[in-house]
């Protein structure tokens, strides 16, 4: 008797235990859906994550009654220790348009270490959720073979935004590097995000708790450690926020140290000029997205110091000048539209040899400020 009696209660709690989980991820999720209806919670995603692309790619769906401008790039764009969310170009550019009269809806899609797979897949669907136009860097020294930008085609998530190509395949295991058993993961993952409003934004509910992306758990985990630590430097939770008014700076740049200088030069010294090149191919991919579709398409060379590379020569102007060519002729080739903007900035302005402070994010926004007018003219 007694033992069915504690039998039955067991079931009854979990009965309940289960129904407060219900209501609690019901809660939750709710909260999620009204959350990511609100515009600019967040302007860039963080460091090399992609964790806000979900809620980037949600806004372009809500957005009606105006231009999408989707920005690409990597870190010079994303400007993440640099400058602020709300002086990053895209987000300047939106500001000097509404104020004259030109409303927009400009979304920051850098990320640190972004390559041409990762444009390719972002740029695909931000097609598919509505932009009008694409905007994206044209980096040097992103063509090279060597270093960050130059070993990696993607980070392997960005894979699923391919979805749909009927090259898909062969260009996820040939060109991207992308395994099947890779692949399995990532499209559950993603499906999983697609149905689940909770499971999608649930690195934005970390942010507006906590200011960082990573679960709750681990983010207490790392600041148990530190505890125990001592203070180790090594094991801080929570580093400090950038000061953005020192990094902003006249002639910061001239502070880069040996580290900077040293990889810097291993990249340049790497790039390949060759439309076999596997960075080309991608180049090309991205060129061919417009084909077809209501969507315009915007490079353009990224600022670069003229000082400090005439100081350390990191590249020869002659190469630097090969590569404006071969880009802007295979934009044209396309239809599709190029500009020139490697002298747009002041070189005080360079917290290293591309990389921007506040004050060249700015100049830079009024530079291509009028080449974006011109993009974005005629269209609905």
């Amino acid at each position: 008797m007694n033992k069915y009696f504690f039998s039955h209660i067991r079931q009854v709690r979990l009965l309940i235990a289960m129904f407060v989980a219900f209501i609690l991820f019901a809660i939750c999720d709710y909260g999620v859906t009204q959350l990511d209806r609100l515009p600019h919670i967040v302007l860039r995603n963080e460091s090399h994550s992609h964790s806000f692309m979900p809620y980037f790619f949600k806004q372009m769906r809500l957005t009606k009654d105006r231009p999408i401008i989707a920005w690409f790039g990597a870190s010079v764009a994303q400007g993440l220790h640099n400058t602020t969310p709300e002086r990053t170009v895209p987000i300047r550019l939106q500001d000097l348009m509404e104020t004259d009269g030109h409303p927009v809806r400009a979304f920051n899609l850098a990320v640190v270490q972004n390559n041409l797979g990762d444009h390719l897949g972002l740029m695909s669907e931000s097609i598919r959720q509505g932009a009008d136009l694409l905007v994206m860097p044209l980096h040097f020294k992103l063509f090279s073979e060597r270093g960050s930008l130059g070993m990696m085609t993607l980070h392997k998530d960005t894979s699923f935004y391919l979805r749909g190509r009927k090259d898909f395949t062969k260009l996820r295991r040939k060109l991207l590097h992308v395994t099947d058993t890779d692949w399995s993961g990532i499209r559950l993952s993603k499906n999983l995000e697609m149905k689940w409003d909770f499971y999608r934004q649930r690195g934005l509910i970390s942010f507006l708790l906590t200011g960082q992306t990573k679960s709750l758990p681990h983010q207490f985990r790392t600041w148990f450690f530190k505890q125990i630590a001592g203070g180790n430097e090594g094991l801080k939770a929570y580093k400090k926020k950038p000061n953005y008014k020192t990094r902003n700076k006249k002639n910061i740049w001239r502070r880069a140290n040996k580290f900077y200088h040293e990889e810097n030069a291993s990249c340049y010294s790497s790039v390949k000029l060759e439309l076999e090149n596997h960075h080309f191919i991608l180049l090309k991919l991205i060129n061919e997205l417009s084909q077809g579709k209501a969507v315009t398409l915007l490079f353009y060379a990224t600022p670069l110091n003229r000082t400090m590379n005439d100081k350390r020569h990191y590249w020869t102007w002659d190469r630097h000048a090969k590569f404006i060519e071969m880009t802007k002729t295979m934009a044209l080739e396309h239809d599709n539209l190029f500009v020139d903007m490697t002298d747009a900035v002041n070189n005080m302005h360079f917290t290293d040899g591309d990389h921007l402070t506040m004050n060249g994010h700015d100049e830079l926004a009024h530079a291509l400020y009028p080449h974006i007018l011109k993009a974005l003219a005629g269209r609905p």
